[in-house]
């Protein structure tokens, strides 16, 4: 049973184009929605910003994060610690054509991804009242 939750939380998740994701400074957290690259079978979640940016000021502090996939009639969310990644490899794999908006192609330096390594997880699906309290990996 917590099997086919869990398969089902992977399934909502991956169906929601956005995530919000939280992360910390020295005084208050901070929360900004964004798109998600990839969410691998695990629940790892890869996103794609800048190196400039406050996130990644914030993750190399304090890399412990929480993101959540909201959608009717429910949520996931992934609790875990937030990698910096700037292998030039996994950067040219993961890359999006309509990000050259923001960085002029995958070896801009300024473009790096995020990995979630995920510690827990939860589902909560009201429509079905499936629920699937804080799964830990």
């Amino acid at each position: 049973m917590a099997e086919d939750l869990l398969q089902d939380a992977l399934e909502f998740a991956r169906g929601v184009h956005h995530t919000n994701l939280a992360t910390c400074d020295d005084i208050q957290p901070h929360v900004r929605l964004m798109h998600w690259v990839k969410i691998e079978d695990d629940f790892t979640v890869w996103l794609s910003t800048r190196a400039s940016s406050n996130k990644a000021r914030h993750i190399a502090g304090n890399p412990k994060v929480c993101t959540i996939f909201v959608a009717e009639p429910g949520y996931v969310r992934v609790f875990g610690t937030a990698e910096i990644v700037k292998d030039q490899a996994l950067k040219d794999e993961m890359w999006k054509e309509e990000w050259e908006m923001y960085w002029p192609d995958s070896s801009d330096p300024d473009y790096i991804l995020l990995k979630i390594h995920p510690e827990t997880v939860d589902y909560l699906n009201m429509g079905t009242g499936d629920t699937l309290p804080r799964k830990v990996f």
